[in-house]
């Protein structure tokens, strides 16, 4: 098994509360990729206690996802429909939390920024929106099957992360031309206090049909969405990591009230927060914290550019 941890210093991997049968890595990308990648992580898991695990994704921002185990892993794409992930692919950005079934082995992600993906390919993110597509197909050639080889033939431990660096220092050397207005979009986004559409379009200058058309074409939602995905991560996290017993007194004050975040609940998750919280999700709240204790916050979505 893969040693837990990080190339960050100071990271203690206790914090992350794992399991005797699993390890992870969380990892900070090169410098080169600041405001590209979010993150580098890698989960491994053996023995009987780690087959057909059940559990949870919540959403975020386009992850690229490497099945490096024979074991299958599937992903419910659907209510009941389940489907094998490919061993190399793009997911793309989510608002629906979905479940996962695992058997064990090496899985190896990067989470990438809206202007990453403009970089690594020039593509519609509004036709990828909470699906998956097969990593080759986005990045060309044989580019995808080389990234898993080489991470394949290393210790897929701490050697993912400069063989990751690498790739994508690579695949990403030429700034899309659009760069500049994605990067300002992706601040303004974050911003606590932004309300609206038309506070984003007056907040960047830019009149309400671009703001629709740059945030759908390379966020793939409509601002309003992105708005309130981004509030709805900011509780969930709020009231996570506050607890249960908390109950939701930890939302975010853009919410009018309970039922304003209720309403978001059954968009995001399909229930209840508390029903939610009820469920068994080991193996997420395993990278919450250890996302928080590595990156700063428990979710891309919420991070600071």
């Amino acid at each position: 098994m893969i040693a837990s941890g990080s190339h960050v210093p100071g990271v203690d991997p206790t914090l992350f509360g794992l399991p005797p049968f699993a390890a992870l890595r969380f990892e900070r990308p090169a410098a080169g990729l600041h405001g590209l990648i979010s993150d580098y992580f890698v989960f491994d898991s053996h023995g009987p206690n780690a087959k057909n695990v059940t559990n949870w994704m919540l959403p975020t921002d386009p992850v690229i996802r490497l099945t490096l185990t024979p074991e299958p892993i599937f992903v419910e794409t659907g209510e009941g429909n389940w489907v094998r992930r490919p061993t190399a692919a793009l997911f793309g950005p989510a608002t629906k939390a979905c479940r996962v079934r695992t058997n064990g082995g090496v899985t190896i992600g990067a989470t990438l920024t809206s202007a990453g993906v403009a970089r690594l390919a020039d593509i519609d993110m509004s036709r990828h929106l909470d699906g998956i597509v097969e990593l080759d197909r986005i990045v060309g050639g044989s580019a995808a099957a080389r990234l898993v080889a080489d991470l394949r033939a290393s210790n897929q431990g701490p050697d993912a992360k400069p063989i990751l660096d690498e790739f994508f220092l690579q695949t990403m050397s030429c700034p899309h031309r659009r760069e500049g207005s994605i990067h300002s979009f992706d601040r303004a986004l974050r911003q606590d206090d932004l309300e609206s559409a038309s506070d984003l379009g007056t907040r960047l200058a830019f009149p309400p049909h671009t703001v629709q058309r740059l945030t759908k074409r390379f966020f793939g939602f409509p601002p309003k969405t992105l708005i309130t995905r981004t509030r709805f991560m900011r509780s969930l996290m709020a009231i996570t990591e506050a607890g249960a017993t908390r109950g939701y007194s930890s939302i975010d004050a853009g919410y009018f009230d309970t039922s304003h975040f209720l309403r978001d609940c059954k968009r995001f998750l399909g229930m209840t927060a508390r029903q939610f919280m009820a469920l068994d999700t080991a193996y997420l709240d395993i990278v919450i914290r250890a996302r928080r204790a590595v990156i700063g916050a428990g979710s891309p979505i919420l991070d600071k550019r």
